[in-house]
């Protein structure tokens, strides 16, 4: 009888010589992925250079992020997305609005529950 070994990967029992041929396969496949996911040939790095834009508020062509942006700003443009953001405070004003609107629910049934002679709750 031949010698077998359990498989991970299929969930059965190979025998060892099959198990060894796929285990290789696999082997050689992670190392090949490990190459080919190397290091980088460069850093990742953003640059200062775009290809030229024309400005919208002065008509100028810009290949420079920066001096685009400082037009921006001295025409008082705001970049959509570069924008700052406050996330609380949204939600803040969401859960006052909702508090608010929850009293006033409560008092519209009081008085129902008063004017219908149940006496307010």
């Amino acid at each position: 009888m031949r010698d077998k070994k359990f498989c991970r990967v299929s969930m059965t029992w190979l025998d060892a010589d099959e198990y060894d041929r796929r285990y290789a396969y696999h082997e050689e496949m992670a190392f090949q992925r490990k190459t080919s996911q190397g290091e980088l040939c460069a850093p990742m790095v953003i640059s200062d250079t775009q290809s030229a834009l024309q400005c919208m508020t002065n008509g100028k062509y810009y290949d420079s992020k920066s001096e685009m942006r400082k037009e921006h700003k001295r025409a008082g443009v705001v970049e959509v997305g570069n924008e700052k953001q406050s996330p609380n405070r949204h939600w803040a004003d969401e859960k006052a609005k909702r508090a608010k609107q929850r009293q006033e629910i409560k008092g519209a049934l009081h008085r129902a529950h008063s004017r219908m002679g149940f006496g307010a709750a």
